[in-house]
């Protein structure tokens, strides 16, 4: 078993994570979240390098009005009331004429892939919003993310090989 301080965030970060563009739209990127079970999004450019973040907490108070992961779930899952289609295809509309670029945090948390989990520990205690944070090398190209989900895996398989 490793010890804590010499465990890195690379060593538990999620490598193969779903990214958004600033012109992803606002559906593309909540069918994205859902698809993955993620509560956020790296934002990044063509050389995958980070230029923000978008999560549920963006898409709830960014100007969608509407938590848009769980209007998607409802949508899907109850017919629309005759008469009233008009008004929610209207209100849809304005919903998905967002982009990434108008809901994203362009200064997300960012932490790299050579720091340790204690570090990141610290990071979620210090920031009680921050999750997942986007792990980049040293040029700042993204190479995963991170969430307090990854720490509590860690944590449960210590203990688990600790019994």
């Amino acid at each position: 078993m490793k010890k804590e301080e010499n465990v890195l965030i690379r060593d538990i970060m999620i490598k193969d994570v779903a990214t958004a563009t600033p012109a992803t739209s606002i559906l593309e990127v909540s069918q994205a979240m859902l698809a993955n079970n993620y509560s956020g999004l790296p934002v990044v450019d063509k050389g995958r390098r980070v230029l923000g973040l978008v999560t549920e907490y963006d898409l709830l108070t960014k100007g969608t009005a509407i938590h848009l992961p769980t209007f998607i779930k409802l949508f899907r899952g109850y017919p629309v009331a005759k008469g009233r289609d008009t008004l929610i295809k209207g209100k849809l509309g304005d919903i998905l004429s967002f982009t990434v670029k108008d809901v994203m945090n362009t200064e997300p948390m960012i932490l790299h892939d050579t720091d340790t989990i204690t570090t990141l520990v610290e990071t979620l205690s210090q920031h009680h919003r921050v999750s997942p944070i986007p792990v980049v090398d040293a040029a700042g190209v993204l190479l995963g993310i991170i969430s307090r989900y990854d720490v509590i895996k860690f944590y449960a398989s210590m203990l688990h090989q600790a019994e």
